[in-house]
């Protein structure tokens, strides 16, 4: 049995069921394998046990593919420039309110 470490904000059993079984809906077998596990209530920490017999694939799962399930995630990994502040590129130009000109 391969035991998954969850470590980024996002992650779901479903996305794990995904990355590690190739079928997001895997997830209820997971659920299943896991007595006392809530799918709909997972943290930092938890450990979930995945089935040798369902894995297509036993790399650990990335940042990329969990955040690639939530777009507004992928925009706010982006570098940060002085104090904290999220860092401004050229496409990230604030658009003016007011009358055009």
């Amino acid at each position: 049995m391969l035991v998954h470490k969850v470590r980024y904000p996002g992650e779901s059993v479903s996305i794990i069921a995904g990355w590690y079984t190739g079928d997001i809906e895997n997830w209820k077998i997971l659920a299943e394998v896991n007595p006392g596990l809530n799918p709909n209530v997972i943290h930092e920490g938890m450990k979930i046990n995945i089935p040798e017999s369902m894995l297509k694939k036993r790399e650990p799962m990335t940042r990329e593919y969990v955040e690639s399930f939530y777009p507004k995630l992928k925009s706010k990994s982006k570098g940060t420039g002085s104090h904290g502040q999220p860092s401004k590129s050229d496409d990230d130009e604030t658009p003016l309110f007011g009358p055009k000109h």
